[in-house]
């Protein structure tokens, strides 16, 4: 995984897909996803030059709640997707041998992946789905409130720890009595979970151990000890009241509102929230910031960082033909020169091996030397339980908020649920 965070990509090669037969007739799809068509028209201008007549029936998912309810509907409807092209916690659900096609038998440029991405989409050995560029969050540091507090001069942004941010956060609470917080919290449901699991890496404790999706080691000593400082941060009023209903987009314009002294980020996401503020009137500045490494808890010498990113999945028709329609969309969607786009307007690191630039954006580079230095922390993301798996954190968080949990409950109640679901497969 190293290797892939090392790497970028600008290389326009488009790959070659193993030949099959041509459909005859009009043939049509249905792709699912929370992008808009008009969003990637970089995909759709190459499949439609090869398919000028295959009708392409573009589904916006429902992202609500960020469950994969729009996914599962079309399956239980018996009206199924034909591709699915989203975030990867939820899209890993469908990566599977019963569902998806075996992209083996139709892409043969599957060495351009990086073997530790392949991996993961990998059922039984085979290839079942693809992984699109990764995104990696840092500890975002809001400069305006920061240079307001007068922070002392021994506390630096890059070297964190737990104890002085608690100080921050209270420094944070005396100076803004209730209207600005040292972090962000959201608990109404599983969307964006990955922001607020960089606090247990903060603190050492690992989800999965050693890439072994059998079960959870979360249940710890630095488990607990995460969920006691996340209740330490409400108890304290540190973080909103009302983190147990907030969403992650709540989460999201509270940032955009210099709300927030330090929180999970991704580079590629302030240009958006900043602009669509202030053309809504919602905010009348943007402030600077700084990526760092998330705080440390005792003991702990590196806190790596969480990821998110896209998979694709294509189902098995049983139609060669349509197949072959199906695996080309697929393959469109993360060629080469599709890679390149989102890797330059999301600011991530590509998948393929071809492509191979680095960007000069000074905030990727802050991440990427977050990075480097910490690693990634295993969110078990393309495993296809991860999205049953994600339902099970935030009712703790919930109950731990309200009271009805304590630490060692919460956490001994995600060991118990996690490891059933992870052992029904």
């Amino acid at each position: 995984m190293k290797r892939l965070l090392v790497i970028l990509v600008i290389g326009m090669i488009a790959t070659s897909v193993m030949a099959a037969p041509k459909p005859e007739g009009l043939v049509s799809i249905k792709v699912l996803s929370a992008e808009s068509e008009a969003n990637i028209a970089f995909v759709m201008d190459q499949f439609r030059a090869e398919y000028p007549n295959v009708k392409v029936e573009w589904i916006q998912e429902d992202l609500s709640d960020g469950s994969t309810k729009t996914a599962q509907a079309m399956i239980d409807s018996g009206d199924p997707f034909d591709v699915y092209f989203g975030y990867m916690g939820r899209v890993s659900q469908y990566i599977d041998a019963k569902f998806a096609l075996n992209l083996e038998d139709y892409h043969s440029d599957l060495n351009d992946y990086f073997p530790e991405i392949l991996d993961g989409v990998k059922r039984d050995g085979k290839v079942y789905g693809l992984a699109g560029p990764v995104g990696a969050q840092g500890f975002v540091i809001n400069s305006e409130m920061w240079d307001a507090l007068n922070v002392p001069a021994d506390i630096k942004k890059a070297d964190l720890t737990i104890d002085n941010f608690l100080g921050l956060g209270r420094a944070v609470r005396d100076k803004w009595a209730g209207k600005k917080w040292v972090t962000g919290m959201f608990a109404k449901n599983q969307s964006g979970d990955y922001l607020i699991f960089n606090w247990f890496a903060a603190f050492g404790a690992e989800k999965f151990k050693g890439g072994d999706y059998s079960k959870t080691t979360l249940n710890s000593p630095a488990g607990v000890a995460t969920m006691k400082f996340l209740k330490q941060l409400y108890t304290e009023g540190l973080i909103q009241e009302e983190s147990f209903i907030l969403s992650d987009d709540d989460y999201a314009q509270y940032w955009a509102q210099s709300s927030y002294l330090g929180t999970a980020w991704f580079p590629s996401w302030s240009d958006y929230y900043f602009k669509t503020f202030l053309e809504q009137g919602v905010i009348d500045h943007t402030f600077d910031t700084e990526y760092v490494r998330f705080p440390k808890g005792s003991g702990v010498t590196k806190v790596p960082t969480c990821t998110s990113y896209t998979g694709i999945v294509g189902r098995e028709t049983g139609d060669k033909a349509k197949n072959t329609v199906i695996a080309r969309m697929m393959f469109y969607m993360n060629n080469g020169p599709s890679q390149t786009v989102r890797v330059i307007k999301d600011k991530n690191y590509a998948t393929r091996k071809s492509v191979t630039t680095k960007l000069t954006d000074v905030y990727w580079q802050q991440v990427d030397k977050i990075i480097q230095d910490n690693g990634l922390y295993d969110l078990g993301l393309s495993d296809s339980k991860f999205a049953e798996v994600r339902m099970e954190m935030f009712p703790r968080l919930q109950n731990l908020f309200r009271g009805k949990e304590s630490p060692e409950e919460a956490m001994a109640i995600y060991e118990k649920r996690v490891n059933a679901i992870l052992a029904d497969r």
